[in-house]
């Protein structure tokens, strides 16, 4: 399976959306900042923004597998706030509460 998707496909995808020719959703993404820290960049705000305006309920997950401590959390979840013009950190509990 490849890790990365082309460009071609993107687009495909990405029109069906836009012209309601497709069913399918995209509902988020996930990538990595190894040993750099956990982090929206400039590219992945914009990144989500235009996802987000394609699937309202799209997230991004940001992995960092090499963490500078061996606590550190290894990924986050974001979205962008269009009204704070920011992407949020999304809280989320791997435990269930009892």
């Amino acid at each position: 399976m490849a890790s990365e998707l082309g460009q071609d496909f993107i687009a495909s995808v990405a029109h069906g959306l836009a012209t309601g020719k497709t069913d399918e959703r995209i509902v988020g993404m996930f990538h990595s900042h190894p040993a750099l820290g956990i982090f929206v960049s400039q590219q992945d705000a914009k990144t989500m923004i235009n996802f987000q305006r394609l699937s309202p309920r799209f997230v991004m997950m940001i992995v960092d597998p090499l963490p500078e401590k061996p606590d550190d959390r290894m990924f986050k979840f974001f979205r962008f706030d269009f009204e704070q013009r920011r992407a949020l950190e999304l809280p989320f509990n791997l435990m269930p509460e009892a």
